[in-house]
Formats: structure tokens, sequence, C-alpha cells
């Protein structure tokens, strides 16, 4: 069974965020895109994939490495809707263990 990794806006450019042990948000970079003579988009969703460790990741509280959505090395997620993005938090899923998150940001132009 294949991985459906469908985008429907326009990509941004894709980057890495590592876990840790402490709950985190999005950075900026994951959710904007300045990169168009300084005029500011705001991304519409993202593609995100565990690369190293797994992750919890949940919404609107803080997940723990024992709470939140387990995603392991290799899951794909599609976040869609800015409020989605601006509300994810996530963590390492075993403590000590920081996880890549390779994530490619989606616009509406």
């Amino acid at each position: 069974m294949g991985r459906d990794v469908t985008m429907l806006g326009v990509f941004g450019t894709t980057m890495t965020v590592t876990s840790s042990d402490t709950a985190q948000s999005l950075p900026p970079s994951a959710t904007e895109d300045f990169a168009d003579a300084g005029i500011n988009e705001l991304a519409t969703g993202a593609l995100i994939t565990v690369e190293t460790f797994p992750v919890r990741i949940a919404w609107r509280i803080d997940p723990t490495s024992t709470f939140g959505h387990l995603l392991s090395v290799g899951d794909s997620i599609r976040v869609k809707d800015r409020n989605n993005l601006l509300r994810l938090r996530f963590i390492n899923g075993t403590v000590g263990s920081n996880g890549v998150l390779m994530i490619t940001p989606e616009f509406d132009k």
C-alpha cells in the first residue's frame, strides 16, 4: 500500500525541524513564506514526514512521550488548514531520542 502525499496548493521550501523532550509548535519558517520579496504568505497546509526517531503530536494540548498521536519513522501526515498548523504541538516519542521532521509547507497561491 502506497502513501498518499497529495498536496493541493503550491509547495514551499522543504525544511527539517528537530523534536525534543519539550513540546513545541512548528516554527514560523514552516508556516510562513518570506521569500517573495518580503511579502509574507501564510501556509494553508503542510506535508510532515518523520525521518529519524518517533514523535508524538497533539492539537491544542501539549503531547508527552506517552500521550498524543504516535508517528513512527517513515510516517507522513498532511495537515490541512492554517489553524491546524498553528495548533500542532510535537515532542519526542521516546525521552532522549530527538526525532527529525521533514516539513514542506503548502500555500494557496
